[in-house]
């Protein structure tokens, strides 16, 4: 049962901000949607952005201002829909940062943002919704840096990570050692490898999997 739904509620727009909130991302009452466009608790009407049975009307007054823009693009609820808009119509450097790193960021974005932003591509590479194929061409690249990317992704497949155990780059090999999807005997391979800070890594990763013994 919604927070909102509840006996004593007569007005909604009575109510504290924080049920507000619930009832504008999912309320389909045209003058409730109208009334929250104009709410004073700015959480409200970004709480309406994310409201699927809002105008594009409605949605465009909210992500025209650049603050609401921001605030959404650091809400981790945001919907992919609203991220798409802030893209194609607000694709600044700065909002593409932050959508690099927005975990509700569709994969077809973050694979325009890689052609556009080299800087952001480490990032880019972290996130669950990357592409597998962008995630296999970082297995291969040539720069350690996006190389070393990949075992923090939880997407990473077990083949990327077994690829990426035979590297011959320290910081490649101590992000793998640090990943917990990484196999147990490639963790154990690699707590005895010549490099003390992926030693260290490994027997970290064991140790809180349970499987590490002095």
């Amino acid at each position: 049962m919604k927070r909102y739904i509840k006996a004593a509620v007569v007005n909604p727009l009575d109510e504290e901000p924080g049920v507000r909130c619930d009832i504008a991302r999912e309320t389909e009452d045209l003058n409730l949607i109208d009334e929250f466009v104009k709410d004073d608790a700015y959480k409200v009407r970004l709480a309406l952005a994310n409201n699927p049975n809002i105008s594009e009307d409605v949605l465009d007054s909210i992500i025209s201002n650049e603050w609401n823009q921001e605030q959404l693009l650091h809400d981790s609820s945001t919907l992919p829909i609203v991220l798409r808009k802030i893209y194609n119509e607000y694709n600044t450097h700065y909002n593409r940062k932050d959508l690099a790193q927005h975990h509700n960021t569709p994969s077809d974005i973050l694979s325009e943002i890689w052609k556009t932003e080299r800087g952001l591509r480490g990032v880019i590479l972290m996130n669950p919704n990357v592409s597998t194929e962008l995630l296999w061409y970082a297995v291969n690249s040539e720069n350690p840096h996006e190389r070393s990317a990949v075992p923090f992704n939880s997407s990473a497949t077990e083949d990327m990570l077994i690829k990426l155990s035979e590297d011959t780059d320290p910081e490649v090999l101590a992000a793998v050692a640090s990943s917990p999807s990484t196999p147990i005997e490639i963790l154990q391979k690699l707590a005895q490898d010549a490099d003390a800070g992926v030693r260290i890594s490994a027997k970290m990763t064991l140790r809180d999997l349970g499987e590490y013994t002095e």
